[in-house]
């Protein structure tokens, strides 16, 4: 599996986790709302840094091309 594919793996794995979180904290389930909003935030900010990486992946491959 190359580096884009672990990237694109990892940001669905990445926005789901974020997505779950914040259904948990719309709910309002019963118990704590620590492990709900950990979920959210760590997924968004696995998102952002997915995004920028896959970005840096695609950036260089098409200055790659230009040489």
């Amino acid at each position: 599996m190359n580096k884009r594919a672990r990237m694109i793996v990892g940001l669905i794995g990445n926005l789901l986790l974020c997505m779950f979180g914040v259904y948990r904290l719309m709910t309002e389930t019963s118990g704590s709302i620590f492990i709900p909003a950990l979920f959210a935030i760590a997924g968004l900010v696995g998102c952002i840094g997915s995004l920028m990486e896959l970005r840096k992946i695609s950036l260089s491959g098409i200055e790659g091309k230009r040489k």
